[in-house]
């Protein structure tokens, strides 16, 4: 997404890339944690503190492929909950193949995205993120509106219906995780310093 496209899911996402990286002091996500917990009124779900330790890694990728960086944790919330180990069979995958790491990244799509390591490489996360947000960065080339990218993330391309998207299901859930995750992260300290 490019920045005249952030408006799409609203202000949060503004907000967002003001809240990815603190310039003030380093304090980790544990440490983070109980002032997170006391301003959204809840406990964080051990998946949420999983994304969040993986938030310098999304910045960064955001940046180098002019994502919002929400759409990319939003992407790893639904895809593996934070996993970095995550591995799921997907027997529709032309050839059917198994899906890796954070952001349930396909052995061929990384190839087609000129990777050339071995698949288990794809369970690191900094390869995994930035394969990831490289095929989001595609899809949006090739599709020009977020909704489109993530489902074709998610299947290839966009096939829709009448009712919506062919993946309709996995588009809301990826738009309720992009709203759930948008309220922790702005609570990060000193969001401000990166506009």
């Amino acid at each position: 997404m490019r920045t005249r496209d952030y408006v799409i899911f609203g202000a949060v996402a503004v907000g967002l890339w003001l809240v990815f990286r603190s310039q003030g002091e380093a304090r980790t996500i544990e440490e983070l944690r109980s002032d997170i917990e006391r301003a959204i009124g809840r406990q964080l779900f051990d998946f949420e503190v999983r994304i969040l330790s993986y938030k310098d890694i999304i910045f960064d990728a955001a940046r180098q492929y002019e994502l919002d960086p929400l759409v990319i944790a939003a992407v790893i919330s639904i895809e593996s909950s934070g996993n970095a180990n995550a591995k799921t069979w997907e027997p529709k995958a032309n050839p059917p193949q198994y899906s890796r790491g954070l952001m349930q990244i396909l052995y061929t799509t990384a190839q087609w995205l000129d990777y050339n390591g071995a698949p288990e490489g794809l369970f690191d996360p900094l390869t995994n993120i930035s394969l990831g947000s490289k095929y989001l960065a595609y899809q949006y080339g090739r599709y020009g509106n977020a909704l489109d990218m993530v489902a074709a993330y998610n299947a290839g391309s966009v096939f829709r219906m009448a009712s919506g998207y062919t993946n309709q299901s996995y588009v809301d859930n990826f738009l309720t995780a992009y709203n759930r995750l948008a309220k922790i992260f702005i609570q990060l300290p000193d969001y401000g310093n990166w506009i």
